[in-house]
């Protein structure tokens, strides 16, 4: 079996970092094939256009051919194959996403001023699920968000089918809205029941608030280490809004499904 990964790393030289972290959440598969393209490229291309950059995208000739030995010996090691885009347009990331089962954006430079404008593009454009990843991947707990729509199934069983079976093991939190009718009662049981396939331990709760503010309050008082698991919509939200500074969500693995 065969996988095909888009990676966003923060640098070259957070690459073997962020693929390490990578495959310890992803389903261990026969084959990778990982292509990637750096933020700090990202940042100059599409959202600091005009200005002097910082830090330029270019290594030296030494600490280039440093990180291509690094990422040969590394990738040799645990059979992934890697190739690196030379450029990050549109186009290109739509078409490489368009064949992509996921792609892992590093969250490492995440904390700088345009990180939403990065993160709403990479989002906007690509046409597979995302999986935003801090530096430090702890998890704990895993939180979804359900509002009865066929998405959400799909978004469950994307999660089941990409990540390693060992956070099945882990908690789930199924945050749900308020079903409108019966058959969305129906739905709703027959979806938990499907879960409990998987999943050893489920909590279910209806919300009777937007799942946005929802979301937020359960990080807060519920669960400390959580991953994320939300749709495109919900996504956005995140990302837009100042108060993922507040509740620092963006510490925790995040998980957005696009269809």
């Amino acid at each position: 079996m065969k996988q095909t990964i888009l990676l966003a790393s923060a640098s070259q030289a957070n690459l073997i970092p962020l693929l390490e972290s990578t495959e310890g959440v992803l389903a261990p598969i026969n084959q990778k094939y990982c292509k990637v393209f750096f933020i700090e490229q990202l940042e100059k291309a599409h959202v600091s256009s005009g200005a002097q950059a910082s830090k330029k995208v270019s290594e030296s000739l030494d600490s280039q051919v440093e990180y291509e030995m690094g990422v040969e010996e590394y990738t040799k090691s645990h059979g992934i194959e890697v190739e690196t885009l030379k450029k990050v347009e549109t186009e290109t990331l739509i078409s490489e996403s368009s064949v992509a089962d996921l792609m892992v954006i590093d969250l490492q430079s995440a904390q700088h001023k345009s990180a939403p404008d990065w993160l709403n593009y990479l989002i906007e454009f690509s046409a597979c699920p995302l999986l935003l990843l801090p530096g430090n991947v702890d998890v704990e707990c895993l939180v979804a968000a359900h509002d009865a729509s066929q998405e959400t199934v799909k978004m469950m069983k994307g999660f089941l089918k990409l990540f390693n079976e060992d956070l099945r093991n882990l908690p789930l939190s199924l945050l749900m809205s308020d079903p409108e009718s019966e058959l969305e009662m129906e739905r709703e049981k027959v979806f938990i029941k499907y879960l409990k396939v998987y999943f050893q331990n489920i909590g279910a709760q209806h919300l009777y608030d937007e799942a946005f503010p929802s979301l937020f309050r359960y990080v807060q008082n519920e669960c400390d280490k959580p991953m994320l698991i939300v749709n495109t919509d919900l996504g956005r939200q995140i990302l837009e809004s100042t108060e993922q500074f507040e509740t620092q969500i963006l510490e925790h693995p995040i998980f957005i499904f696009k269809d």
